[in-house]
């Protein structure tokens, strides 16, 4: 074996060993840069969740904070637009323009207020049991089930 043969021998050693350090560092690599990922989405998705819970408990703190209505007089949190009257099947709107914008009352409603309601706030007689009633027109089909019981003069829906 010649020197040159020899020296090409050693060499082609070296490359093949350099090749292999060399896919290595680059598999170490990817998976650093996969696991530089993987930690960033954990970091995102705990930073969201921390950021919703501070809301969850800055809402819950403004829902406890409660002061005496100053339509009805009874006590309620401080954010409320409307609400039930305890004891009654009354509805109270203490915020009215809060309750226009956010639909609560229609245009028309609006419309047959008066000044004083429209600043001051309203109650609505019979108001929860109206609503009720609304909700569930909204969410039955009205079909009368002929195989129910007749039950006091009235048929059962379905």
């Amino acid at each position: 074996m010649t020197r040159e043969e020899f020296v090409a021998n050693k060499q082609k050693e070296l490359e093949k060993q350099w090749e292999a350090e060399y896919q290595t560092t680059e598999a170490l690599c990817k998976q650093q840069a996969s696991r530089e990922a993987q930690d960033a989405k954990e970091i995102a998705a705990r930073t969201e969740r921390l950021a919703q819970e501070k809301a969850l408990e800055a809402n819950a703190k403004s829902l406890r904070d409660v002061e005496t209505c100053p339509v009805c007089g009874t006590e309620v949190a401080k954010t409320a637009v409307m609400h039930n009257i305890y004891g009654t099947e009354d509805r109270c709107i203490r915020k009215p323009r809060l309750a226009k914008a956010s639909g609560i009352i229609t245009e028309d409603a609006w419309d047959m207020l008066s000044d004083v309601e429209k600043t001051n706030g309203f109650v609505i007689r019979g108001g929860a049991t109206l609503a009720a009633a609304k909700i569930l027109k909204a969410n039955t089909d009205n079909k009368i089930n002929v195989n129910a019981p007749n039950v006091f003069g009235q048929k059962l829906f379905i």
